[in-house]
């Protein structure tokens, strides 16, 4: 995941608001048991570049993925979050450099 916003600032802060904007996310699009029902874990956030690892399980990822693609508003200011990169492999999304678009 790669996240930024129109003031210039790659990121939304540390790992708890990203996780807090994921929740968010899923949330909106699908409502309380929707949102209930899909497990996801942040596994890596780099504050600096705004850059995330995130594992779901297959059969939900394009839930999450759908849904950080909807988010357009972050704490009341205009965000993007791009989804860069989907692997069944984990150890393929460590260490992820992103280059900024």
């Amino acid at each position: 995941l790669e996240t930024s916003n129109d003031g210039g600032n790659r990121g939304f802060g540390n790992s708890r608001a990203m996780d807090e904007i994921i929740s968010r996310a899923l949330l909106d699009a699908f409502g309380i048991a929707g949102s209930a029902s899909i497990v996801y874990d942040l596994v890596e956030f780099d504050e600096a570049t705004g850059a995330a690892v995130v594992a779901i399980p297959v059969n939900q990822s394009s839930k999450l993925w759908a849904a950080l693609t909807m988010t357009s508003v972050v704490h009341g200011r205009p965000a993007r979050i791009n989804v860069s990169r989907a692997s069944p492999f984990l150890y393929a999304l460590s260490r992820v450099d992103i280059p900024p678009p």
